[in-house]
């Protein structure tokens, strides 16, 4: 655990990445479901305890990777809203799918 330590303090970039990314892809639509964004997480506020990153700096990096997530799961809604209702799955329940817009 200390060599994990000195590893993250002597390079934050990488771990802040790892958060960015994580953050990211948790709030991608159907691929959240699949990642363990929590633990995740959890590691990064023990982190911020152990003083090894920083607190203002890992939360910004977070909310800025669901940020992006949630912008790129809404485009893609956007621009692909025609063909999903053309989806198998989909195509069967269409009146709950004009019901829910």
């Amino acid at each position: 655990m200390h060599l994990l330590l000195t590893h993250i303090a002597t390079h934050p970039h990488l771990a802040l990445l790892v958060v960015f990314g994580v953050a990211l892809a948790e709030s991608l639509a159907l691929i959240g479901t699949l990642v363990p964004a929590g633990v995740v997480m959890f590691s990064a506020g023990a982190l911020i305890g152990a003083g090894s990153l920083d607190m203002w700096t890992t939360l910004a990096v977070a909310a800025l990777g669901a940020v992006s997530g949630d912008a790129l799961s809404y485009e893609r809604g956007r621009l692909g809203n025609d063909r999903l209702r053309g989806w198998p799955p989909f195509a069967r329940y269409a009146p709950l799918m004009a019901r829910g817009e």
